[in-house]
């Protein structure tokens, strides 16, 4: 799927430029699509990490 994939490359690129994704996020220089897809990846991966015992 498209969209999935442009999540996975929004992810890459955070990772190397070494952000977390508060930081990623409240980045006003970065795109607004690519901080609300970053935005909704973290909340699906702290969604799932929270339903681990």
């Amino acid at each position: 799927m498209r969209g999935r994939d442009l999540h996975v490359r929004d992810l890459m690129k955070m990772l190397a430029r070494r952000q977390t994704f508060a930081e990623a996020v409240g980045d006003p220089t970065g795109y607004t699509l690519e901080r609300s897809r970053l935005g909704l990846l973290r909340r699906e991966i702290f969604g799932a990490i929270s339903l681990v015992p």
